[in-house]
Order: C-alpha cells, then sequence, then structure tokens
C-alpha cells in the first residue's frame, strides 16, 4: 500500500489516494507491467488492498479486490514469476551417510538420535513442522518389510475447519538406501534416549535434546 501510495503522489498528484479508485488501481498495476516490476508485486498490492477493505476498513479497497481487470492483470503478472528455487533432493550416498551417523555407536547418542529423526523426515517425506504435533505413532511390520506410520491434525493442507479435525496420516517404507534399516536405528536410539517409539505422542516427535538428561539416563559414553 506504501508503494502505491507513493505512485498515487507522483502520477495522480491532484487526487486523494483515499478513497482506492478502481480505475487508478487499474493505471498502477499496469505501471509495474510496463516498468518490469516484481511479477508478484501487482498481486501482493491486490492482497494489501483486501486486507485494507476486512481489517482496516479502507474506504475504496473493495473497489479494487472486486474489480476483474485488476486481478487479472495481477495474475498475469504473477504468471510470469520465476519457477521457485528449492533446495535440492539428498542423494543416495548423503541417504547412506545418514544410516551410518545412526548406526555408529562410537558417536554421541544424540547425534545419532538426530541422524535416525532426518532419516525418517526422508522417508516419509515430511517436514519438521510436521512432526511438531504427532496424535500417534504406528508399526505395521512383517518378516524383513514394513512400515511407520505418524498422524497429525497439524499439517500444510489443514486450513479448514473440516480439515483440522483430521488426522493425516504420514507414511515411511521401512526399506531403504542403507543399511542397517534407518527403522531399526530409529527404534533402537529413540529407546537408549528414553524417547518413544510407539503409541499416543500428542506432542513433538523430536523434543529438544537434553546433553544432561543423556549423561545421567545410563547412558554415558554413547
Amino acid at each position: 500500500m506504501l508503494a502505491y501510495m507513493r505512485w498515487h503522489t507522483i502520477a495522480l498528484p491532484n487526487d486523494d489516494v483515499i478513497p482506492v479508485k478502481e480505475n487508478a488501481a487499474w493505471q498502477y498495476v499496469s505501471f509495474l507491467r510496463t516498468t518490469g516490476a516484481p511479477a508478484s508485486k501487482a498481486s501482493s498490492f491486490v492482497q494489501a488492498c483486501r486486507f485494507s477493505h476486512f481489517a482496516l476498513g479502507v474506504e475504496g479497497a473493495l473497489n479494487v479486490v472486486s474489480s476483474r481487470r485488476v486481478c487479472g492483470l495481477a495474475d498475469i503478472q504473477l504468471s510470469g514469476k520465476r519457477e521457485a528455487k528449492q533446495a535440492r533432493p539428498l542423494s543416495v550416498k548423503e541417504m547412506q551417510d545418514l544410516h551410518r551417523a545412526a548406526a555408529c555407536v562410537t558417536s554421541h547418542l544424540i547425534d545419532r538420535v538426530v541422524a535416525s529423526h532426518l532419516l525418517l523426515m526422508a522417508y516419509c517425506r515430511c517436514r519438521h513442522s510436521d512432526t511438531l504435533a504427532v496424535e500417534d505413532v504406528l508399526h505395521d511390520h512383517s518378516e524383513g518389510a514394513g512400515y511407520v506410520q505418524l498422524r497429525t491434525k497439524y499439517h500444510k493442507g489443514s486450513k479448514s475447519a473440516a480439515k483440522k479435525s483430521l488426522l493425516l496420516p504420514i507414511v515411511g517404507p521401512s526399506a531403504g538406501v542403507g543399511t542397517p534399516s534407518w527403522v531399526q536405528c530409529w527404534w533402537e536410539t529413540r529407546k537408549l534416549a528414553r524417547l518413544p517409539t510407539e503409541g499416543k505422542l500428542n506432542g513433538p516427535l523430536m523434543p529438544a535434546p537434553s546433553p544432561h538428561h543423556m549423561m545421567t539416563s545410563g547412558v554415558q559414553g554413547l
């Protein structure tokens, strides 16, 4: 909104900024397009107008949100946004390094617990935030194969009230690209650290590590 006000002061010095006028907003988003502004700037302006109307009661802001030509041009500009640069996936070698780190009995237990937790997130295709409020942990194994399942209400898809009442299953296969089995490492290191491995949890799967607790829990030297 501040960028719009600055533009308005220069481009339309004889008009009041408020109430916001649809024609002025159209000129602004057109100006953004012709001057090569960042692809999301026009869309951000429309969102700011929506917030200004519903949260602040700014007069005329709803005219911008309701304008098909303003919103349409903003969407056209947004469609030209560059592809997001996401972090690359872990390589097979890096995954195998995590397997070895989780299984290394000469390493500190905290390091092994964290490494096995990273393996769980990788094989379950989940983010750390998905493991912050886990309802329960379930296991389904036969000889040599199986799955680990976490269930949580708090995930990136839980936006509506209906979805917030559903438990999202997060499932990972016990098979992996390294040895020993990541599930075995995860189970054994968590048992040593006195962390839950199955059943009801109702909290974070990976609590903040406590070195003092580790040293007083009968696992000194790990």
